[in-house]
């Protein structure tokens, strides 16, 4: 592959910003430039992808793990959202996350990968974005450090590490489900504000079940019984209860997010029999509601990300097809590290249904008055 200077590579980012090409021929010139820095970031990706597995792995047997480099159209809508954003600069190029059992490991986890100086910038500073003490104003959590990892041939590259709970991961996805099947960008605090309320108020009872030692591993009567305690002994959370109800009725949302994944066809071959480490390249048809499924082994990456530049290109200026290449630690997680691309949202409606049952009980007050003391209300 032609090798690109950082210069170079940050005037292709800014033509391909503003659409500035004037033929096939140069947006292919563009897109291999695009193409060259993804693949900068390969190495550096593998090497924080390693990082983060093995210190998950301490914690957490149950982690799930996933890592990709930046979709074109995610790229383009990031370098446009911010103004001094380039190509060049951008510290998220290649990006993977660990997806632990509960918030008591994400912090344990966090502890650990902060010890590592790649994660240190020229200040001494960590670089960080701490969603969890102080979530984004749609409701999103998580924990993100931002790497320099090693590309030896060329250098250092920032690498972004995100860390979930699966609950946090759960409602992020969604969120992308949401957006990818409407045509919003809630994910870029830009669509319907019923949407938008209702992921806020959804986000902070996700937050309450996520504060709940082992949710996860109780069954679903506990997970109610502990749940409910919650919400019954602080009228504030109670409040909150009722507005993720409201919200959730306002824009119909579980029969909505049931119909997203009825209504998609798979096209998929190897990707279930698949156990070892690999790449799996994303089809996605909008219209036809049609999702096919290629299968890479890690040996065979250049070319998984050539045919990805390609298709990319093709429908560079198609929005209801979106193409990705995805990667987790075993293919056979590719499900849920990357539910999004699915249309599942199996676990979240799940969720939606606990805080939907709060409103049920109460209508029974024998049973609401039985869940009070248990609180510890007489």
């Amino acid at each position: 592959m032609k090798h690109y200077s950082r210069s170079q590579v940050t005037k292709a980012g800014k033509k391909l910003k503003n659409k500035d090409y004037a033929n096939e021929s140069e947006l292919k010139e563009l897109m291999d430039v695009l193409s060259f820095w993804r693949l900068a970031h390969e190495q550096p990706l593998n090497e924080a992808f390693k990082l983060l597995k093995s210190e998950a792995l301490k914690i957490d047997k149950k982690a799930i793990f996933g890592r990709r480099l930046k979709r074109y159209s995610s790229i383009v809508k990031k370098i446009t959202r911010f103004e001094t954003m380039q190509l060049g600069n951008m510290r998220d190029i290649g990006g993977c996350r660990a997806i632990v059992t509960g918030q008591s490991k994400l912090e344990k986890l966090v502890r650990n990968l902060r010890k590592d100086n790649r994660f240190r910038g020229d200040n001494g500073s960590i670089r960080k974005r701490d969603y969890i003490s102080n979530p984004k104003s749609d409701g999103y959590r998580s924990y993100h450090l931002i790497g320099m990892f090693s590309n030896q041939a060329q250098g250092n590259r920032f690498i972004e590490i995100q860390v979930r709970t699966r609950i946090q991961h759960d409602w992020a996805t969604t969120l992308e489900i949401v957006d990818l099947f409407t045509g919003q960008a809630l994910k870029s605090n830009v669509g319907k504000t019923q949407w938008k309320n209702f992921f806020k108020n959804v986000g902070k009872q996700f937050a309450v079940m996520d504060s709940i030692s082992g949710f996860l591993n109780l069954s679903a009567q506990r997970q109610f019984e502990e749940y409910s305690k919650r919400v019954a002994s602080d009228e504030s959370v109670l409040e909150s209860c009722e507005n993720a109800q409201h919200s959730e009725r306002n824009v119909n949302a579980i029969q909505k997010l049931n119909g997203f994944s009825q209504s998609l066809k798979f096209i998929e071959d190897e990707v279930k029999e698949v156990k070892s480490e690999g790449y799996v390249l994303i089809e996605l048809d909008l219209n036809e509601r049609l999702l096919k499924t290629t299968m890479f082994p890690e040996t065979k990456s250049k070319e998984a990300e050539e045919i990805y530049t390609s298709l990319e290109t093709m429908f560079i200026n198609n929005p209801d097809t979106v193409i990705a290449l995805i990667s987790t630690s075993r293919v056979n997680d590719i499900r849920q590290a990357y539910p999004n691309f699915f249309g599942d949202s199996t676990e979240f409606i799940r969720y939606l249904h606990l805080i939907n049952r709060i409103e049920a009980e109460r209508a029974r007050p024998n049973m609401w008055m039985s869940i009070l003391k248990k609180a510890g209300f007489q």
